[in-house]
Protein backbone atom coordinates (compact mmCIF):
# COMPACT_ATOMS: atom_id res chain seq x y z
CA UNK A 1 0.00 0.00 0.00
CA UNK A 2 1.31 3.31 -1.13
CA UNK A 3 1.54 5.83 2.09
CA UNK A 4 1.70 9.20 0.39
CA UNK A 5 0.49 11.71 2.97
CA UNK A 6 -1.59 13.92 1.33
CA UNK A 7 -3.29 17.43 2.78
CA UNK A 8 -7.54 16.88 1.46
CA UNK A 9 -8.52 19.23 -0.76
CA UNK A 10 -11.09 21.82 0.98
CA UNK A 11 -11.93 20.32 4.52
CA UNK A 12 -9.81 20.10 7.68
CA UNK A 13 -10.48 17.19 10.48
CA UNK A 14 -9.91 17.10 13.86
CA UNK A 15 -6.01 16.66 15.36
CA UNK A 16 -5.28 13.33 16.59
CA UNK A 17 -4.90 15.18 19.95
CA UNK A 18 -8.49 16.71 19.48
CA UNK A 19 -11.84 15.66 20.34
CA UNK A 20 -13.15 13.05 18.48
CA UNK A 21 -9.50 13.11 16.32
CA UNK A 22 -9.26 9.09 16.51
CA UNK A 23 -12.81 8.68 14.87
CA UNK A 24 -12.00 11.43 12.20
CA UNK A 25 -9.01 9.09 11.39
CA UNK A 26 -10.42 6.10 11.57
CA UNK A 27 -13.05 6.68 9.77
CA UNK A 28 -10.92 8.11 6.75
CA UNK A 29 -8.80 5.35 7.03
CA UNK A 30 -11.88 3.00 6.42
CA UNK A 31 -12.39 5.01 3.20
CA UNK A 32 -9.01 5.08 2.13
CA UNK A 33 -8.60 1.26 2.86
CA UNK A 34 -9.81 -0.17 -0.66
CA UNK A 35 -8.19 1.49 -4.12
CA UNK A 36 -8.69 5.26 -4.32
CA UNK A 37 -7.33 7.73 -6.77
CA UNK A 38 -5.84 11.10 -6.21
CA UNK A 39 -6.41 14.18 -8.61
CA UNK A 40 -3.72 16.94 -7.43
CA UNK A 41 -5.06 20.45 -6.85
CA UNK A 42 -1.72 22.45 -5.09
CA UNK A 43 0.91 22.25 -3.02
CA UNK A 44 0.53 23.64 0.17
CA UNK A 45 3.22 25.87 1.74
CA UNK A 46 4.70 23.49 3.58
CA UNK A 47 5.56 21.80 0.03
CA UNK A 48 2.70 18.85 1.19
CA UNK A 49 0.39 17.48 -1.64
CA UNK A 50 -2.97 19.11 -1.98
CA UNK A 51 -5.39 16.51 -3.39
CA UNK A 52 -8.91 15.75 -4.07
CA UNK A 53 -9.50 11.69 -3.62
CA UNK A 54 -11.91 9.65 -5.09
CA UNK A 55 -13.30 5.94 -4.57
CA UNK A 56 -11.99 4.37 -7.44
CA UNK A 57 -14.42 1.68 -8.08
CA UNK A 58 -17.67 4.02 -7.16
CA UNK A 59 -16.34 7.55 -8.03
CA UNK A 60 -17.74 8.99 -4.57
CA UNK A 61 -15.70 12.15 -3.48
CA UNK A 62 -14.14 11.35 -0.37
CA UNK A 63 -13.35 14.39 0.80
CA UNK A 64 -17.03 15.55 0.31
CA UNK A 65 -18.06 12.45 2.49
CA UNK A 66 -16.02 13.17 5.32
CA UNK A 67 -17.90 16.59 6.01
CA UNK A 68 -21.26 14.85 4.38
CA UNK A 69 -20.58 12.49 7.61
CA UNK A 70 -19.40 14.79 10.13
CA UNK A 71 -15.97 13.85 9.94
CA UNK A 72 -14.57 16.99 9.16
CA UNK A 73 -15.01 21.00 8.57
CA UNK A 74 -15.81 22.45 5.24
CA UNK A 75 -12.30 24.62 5.00
CA UNK A 76 -14.16 27.32 2.96
CA UNK A 77 -10.88 29.67 3.54
CA UNK A 78 -9.31 27.38 1.03
CA UNK A 79 -12.58 25.91 -1.26
CA UNK A 80 -15.02 28.89 -0.45
CA UNK A 81 -16.68 27.63 -3.83
CA UNK A 82 -17.58 24.28 -2.91
CA UNK A 83 -21.22 25.01 -2.71
CA UNK A 84 -21.58 20.87 -2.07
CA UNK A 85 -19.44 21.24 1.17
CA UNK A 86 -20.93 24.19 2.39
CA UNK A 87 -24.44 22.14 2.30
CA UNK A 88 -22.54 18.85 3.05
CA UNK A 89 -21.65 20.42 7.05
CA UNK A 90 -24.90 22.34 6.79
CA UNK A 91 -26.46 19.10 6.82
CA UNK A 92 -24.33 17.31 9.50
CA UNK A 93 -24.45 19.79 11.65
CA UNK A 94 -28.36 19.83 11.23
CA UNK A 95 -28.66 16.35 11.60
CA UNK A 96 -26.43 16.00 14.60
CA UNK A 97 -23.50 13.44 12.31
CA UNK A 98 -20.00 12.97 13.43
CA UNK A 99 -18.42 15.62 15.47
CA UNK A 100 -21.49 17.49 15.30
CA UNK A 101 -23.38 15.32 17.78
CA UNK A 102 -20.74 17.76 20.66
CA UNK A 103 -22.13 20.56 22.55
CA UNK A 104 -19.47 22.76 20.66
CA UNK A 105 -17.23 20.80 18.64
CA UNK A 106 -13.59 22.95 18.29
CA UNK A 107 -12.36 23.72 14.75
CA UNK A 108 -8.95 22.16 13.94
CA UNK A 109 -7.33 26.03 13.23
CA UNK A 110 -8.48 26.50 16.49
CA UNK A 111 -7.20 23.87 18.42
CA UNK A 112 -4.21 24.76 20.81
CA UNK A 113 -2.92 21.81 22.55
CA UNK A 114 -1.85 22.11 25.73
CA UNK A 115 1.15 19.96 27.07
CA UNK A 116 0.20 19.96 30.50
CA UNK A 117 -3.20 18.79 29.73
CA UNK A 118 -3.12 15.13 30.91
CA UNK A 119 -3.70 12.17 28.26
CA UNK A 120 -6.74 10.26 28.28
CA UNK A 121 -5.05 7.50 29.67
CA UNK A 122 -3.40 9.27 32.45
CA UNK A 123 -6.66 10.25 34.13
CA UNK A 124 -7.90 8.62 36.82
CA UNK A 125 -10.61 6.47 36.86
CA UNK A 126 -14.21 7.89 37.61
CA UNK A 127 -17.09 5.80 38.69
CA UNK A 128 -19.20 6.42 36.08
CA UNK A 129 -15.99 5.23 33.52
CA UNK A 130 -13.69 2.70 35.02
CA UNK A 131 -11.33 2.77 32.17
CA UNK A 132 -10.24 6.52 32.86
CA UNK A 133 -10.93 7.16 29.11
CA UNK A 134 -12.54 10.87 28.78
CA UNK A 135 -16.37 11.05 28.08
CA UNK A 136 -15.82 11.68 24.38
CA UNK A 137 -13.82 8.80 23.77
CA UNK A 138 -16.02 6.96 25.55
CA UNK A 139 -19.13 8.45 23.80
CA UNK A 140 -17.06 8.01 20.69
CA UNK A 141 -16.17 4.27 21.43
CA UNK A 142 -19.68 3.08 22.41
CA UNK A 143 -21.18 4.66 19.09
CA UNK A 144 -18.35 4.12 16.70
CA UNK A 145 -20.33 0.70 15.27
CA UNK A 146 -22.94 2.92 14.65
CA UNK A 147 -21.13 5.79 13.31
CA UNK A 148 -19.38 3.60 11.05
CA UNK A 149 -22.53 2.00 9.53
CA UNK A 150 -23.98 5.48 8.87
CA UNK A 151 -21.81 6.43 6.95
CA UNK A 152 -21.14 3.11 5.12
CA UNK A 153 -24.72 3.16 3.93
CA UNK A 154 -24.40 6.85 2.97
CA UNK A 155 -21.16 6.44 1.21
CA UNK A 156 -20.72 2.72 0.56
CA UNK A 157 -16.99 1.52 0.60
Amino acid sequence: MDRTRVRLHGIDAPERDQPYGPIATAALEYMVARSVYLVEVDEDRYGRLVGQLYHSKDGYDINASMVCAGYAWWYERYASRASDYEQCQEDAQKNKRGLWAEENPLAPWNWEPITDRPKPWERAPTERNEDASSSWESRASRSWEDRAAHASRQFPP
